[in-house]
C-alpha cells in the first residue's frame, strides 16, 4: 500500500545579506532538539546524520543570521539551548502541529488519487473527520485490514456536511459504491 507523508520545510533568508543563501531551519531545529535532549553537540550531529564540523557550521550560520548565540556551553554539563534556540524549537513544533492536519489531508487525497490510477476496481471508504487520536487509530486499523480509504481531515461542520451530502461515512451509517456496500457498526476498530 502506498503511503505518502508531507512535512513542512522551513528556510530563513536575510534579504540584506549579499550571499542571500537561505538557512535550512528544519535541519537546524532537528539539531537543536537533539542538543536540548542530550546536551551533546557531537551526539546530536550524529543523530541527525551530520558531521560534527557541518553541525557547527549550521550553528554559526544561524547565530550570524539571528545576531546571537543559540548554544550555551557549561563546564561539566555540556551544551544547553539559549532562549532564542528554545523559541526556534517551540516555533517549529507549533508550525508542525498547526499544519499537520492539513498536510495529512493533502497526503491522504494524493494517496487516493494515486490508488485510483493504480487500481480502479476496489471500492473506497470515504471518511471526512476532524483531527484526533481516534481518526489516526481508525486509519491504522484500515491500513492493517488493507481497506482502501479516503481520509480527509476537516472541521466538524465540514465533516457533518459531507455526511449529509452522502460523501462520507460515519459510525452506524452505510456507504455504497458501484460494486459493494460497507456498513460501519459504531464499535471501536481496536476492539
Amino acid at each position: 500500500m502506498i503511503r505518502i507523508s508531507i512535512s513542512p520545510h522551513l528556510q530563513i533568508r536575510d534579504d540584506d545579506s549579499p550571499a542571500g543563501e537561505p538557512l535550512d531551519v528544519s535541519r537546524l531545529v532537528a539539531l537543536l532538539g537533539h542538543i536540548e535532549a542530550s546536551g551533546s553537540i557531537s551526539q546530536s550531529a550524529e543523530a541527525v546524520a551530520l558531521s560534527y564540523r557541518y553541525a557547527w557550521g549550521i550553528l554559526r550560520d544561524a547565530e550570524s543570521l539571528f545576531g546571537g548565540p543559540l548554544i550555551a556551553k557549561t563546564r561539566g554539563r555540556g551544551s544547553a539551548l539559549t532562549p532564542l534556540a528554545q523559541q526556534l524549537v517551540w516555533a517549529s513544533k507549533r508550525i508542525g502541529a498547526r499544519l499537520s492536519p492539513t498536510l495529512d489531508s493533502l497526503a491522504s487525497e494524493l494517496e487516493i488519487e494515486l490508488k485510483k490510477l493504480m487500481d480502479r476496481t476496489d471500492p473506497v471508504a470515504r471518511l471526512h473527520a476532524s483531527h484526533g487520536f481516534a481518526v489516526a487509530a481508525l486509519r491504522d486499523f484500515l491500513d492493517e485490514q488493507q481497506v482502501r480509504h479516503d481520509l480527509k481531515y476537516c472541521g466538524s461542520v465540514e465533516a457533518v456536511a459531507a455526511l449529509a451530502e452522502g460523501a462520507a461515512i460515519s459510525p452506524a451509517s452505510t456507504c455504497r459504491s458501484a460494486s459493494s456496500s460497507t456498513t460501519w457498526s459504531g464499535t471501536s476498530p481496536r476492539g
